[in-house]
């Protein structure tokens, strides 16, 4: 256990400080009588500073944005194990946008290629009407509410899970295995909040828990694969996991389908297994990761 002290540690503070937020934000927004969600906090908190939503709304969802548990710990964590040395290799690493044009399609063509497959299959089985369409936010709000995405979920996010976890996961799994772990903590990280959500409470909330690290799992893995493919660059994780909820909320979500959804949920797996098939299991890619001396 002693090899994985680095990231038994990571995991554990990144639980704990999101936790603490996402736990007071739930209970502040639930006491002025408000949601949280992507969509809510980000027009509670513009409504709020802009002066046209009520303050207590606008402050549960900020308290709740600021569980930035991932990037903290990996700050923290990185700090006390590699020093300087390792908070500029994790800033080049966020800041290395040279990903070529290829990197850049995938980043904003796979959610997209998702939601529009997802929406086609719910079209065409008539499981989904385009009238139903009710958009959560205004078509006006896409760039702004990127930035948001961009901010509170990419940078929030990804340098713990990628820019932290993953490399380091990999130095001693393979990198389909190290997507394994990766994925089912991921969707641990968001307990607070999916139980908000979820259709069943109490003991029945664990298989709808499972369900979602099973699902997450496919869209680890085509993250693993992207990342190990582009040079490691945390940029791309960040740009694709914002732009991912942004397509979410806008051709997904407000459709408000749950066939829609979980399609859209389960076309990543499908790219998984091609990807694995593909490239194998071990590297995930033409390249060999950088394992554990």
């Amino acid at each position: 256990m002693k090899k994985y002290r680095d990231l038994i540690a990571y995991f554990l503070l990144a639980y704990a400080i999101t936790w603490v937020f996402h736990l007071a934000g739930l209970r502040l927004a639930e006491a002025a009588g408000s949601g949280i969600s992507n969509e809510s906090n980000y027009l509670a908190i513009t409504g709020w500073l802009t002066g046209s939503a009520a303050a207590p709304a606008g402050q549960a969802a900020l308290v709740f944005s600021l569980g930035a548990g991932p990037l903290l710990a990996a700050l923290i964590v990185t700090a006390f194990t590699n020093g300087r040395a390792g908070l500029a290799e994790m800033g080049r690493s966020l800041l290395n946008w040279r990903v070529g044009w290829k990197g850049i399609a995938l980043a904003f063509g796979l959610p997209l290629g998702f939601a529009l497959l997802a929406l086609v299959v719910g079209l065409v089985s008539g499981q989904v009407s385009l009238a139903s369409y009710q958009p959560l936010l205004p078509w006006s709000a896409l760039l702004p509410y990127f930035v948001f995405m961009f901010i509170f979920t990419g940078i929030w996010e990804e340098p713990g899970w990628r820019g932290f976890a993953l490399p380091r996961l990999q130095k001693f799994f393979p990198a389909e295995r190290a997507s394994w772990i990766l994925g089912p903590l991921w969707a641990l990280w968001h307990a607070p909040v999916n139980y908000q959500f979820s259709p069943v409470k109490g003991p029945g909330f664990i298989s709808y828990l499972l369900i979602s690290m099973v699902a997450i799992v496919g869209f680890t893995i085509v993250f693993t694969w992207l990342y190990n493919n582009h040079n490691g660059s945390l940029f791309l994780m960040v740009l694709m996991h914002g732009w991912y909820n942004v397509v979410q909320t806008y051709l997904v979500t407000s459709f408000g389908n749950m066939m829609l959804a979980t399609v859209f949920n389960i076309l990543p797996w499908l790219l998984a297994i091609y990807l694995l098939k593909r490239y194998g299991s071990e590297n995930l890619g033409p390249q060999p990761r950088q394992v554990a001396s």
